[in-house]
C-alpha cells in the first residue's frame, strides 16, 4: 500500500523549483512537494514492471513505487547509472517516486516574471503547472499530483503489495 498523508498544500504556483533532466530535457517539479531525492541505484526492478513502472526503492523503511514518464513522452529508456536519482514525490497525497537522469544541486527560485503565461503545452508533455522562462529557457513544470495517470497510479500501488 502507499503511504497515505493529509495534503494540505493549496494549488497555487510554486514559490521554489526543483530541476531534473530526462536525456537532454529539463523540467521541474515543485520543491515543497519533493519529500527527498534518493540515488536510483536502490532501485529494485519488479517483474510486474512496465515501461513506465521501474520497480521500488526502500526509504528508511517504506516501500515507494517508482515510475517512469519517458514511454508517455516518447523518450528511449535511460539506463540506471550513478548519477540517475529518485525523486519521492507527494502526489495528492501518496508517496510515489519519480525517476530521472539526474536532479540539479540548487533550488530554482523564479519571480512572478519568470512565469510564462500564454503559452500552450503540446500533447507530448505530462500534464503541466506551467512554464518559467530561465537561462537555459522555457522549462515545463510538472504537476505531481497528475504526473502519472489514475491507471499508472494504481499499477504503482500494485507493485508494492508485493513487498
Amino acid at each position: 500500500m502507499l503511504i497515505k498523508f493529509q495534503s494540505l498544500k493549496a494549488r497555487k504556483r510554486p514559490k521554489k523549483l526543483v530541476e531534473l533532466r530526462l536525456g537532454t530535457h529539463a523540467f521541474a517539479v515543485d520543491a515543497e512537494q519533493v519529500i527527498e531525492v534518493v540515488g536510483a541505484r536502490n532501485l529494485v526492478t519488479v517483474a510486474e514492471g512496465t515501461a513506465s513502472i521501474l520497480g521500488v526503492v526502500n526509504v528508511r523503511g517504506n516501500v515507494i513505487p517508482v515510475g517512469d514518464i519517458r514511454p508517455r513522452l516518447g523518450l528511449p529508456l535511460a539506463e540506471i547509472d550513478l548519477s540517475s536519482r529518485v525523486i519521492i514525490l507527494d502526489a495528492a497525497g501518496l508517496y510515489l517516486g519519480l525517476f530521472a537522469d539526474s536532479v540539479g544541486n540548487r533550488l530554482i527560485e523564479p519571480d512572478d516574471n519568470a512565469w510564462i503565461t500564454d503559452k500552450e503545452p503540446t500533447p507530448d508533455l505530462p500534464p503541466l503547472r506551467g512554464f518559467v522562462h530561465l537561462d537555459a529557457g522555457d522549462i515545463p513544470v510538472i504537476d505531481c499530483e497528475q504526473v502519472f495517470t489514475a491507471e499508472e497510479k494504481s499499477a504503482l500501488e500494485n507493485v508494492t503489495k508485493s513487498f
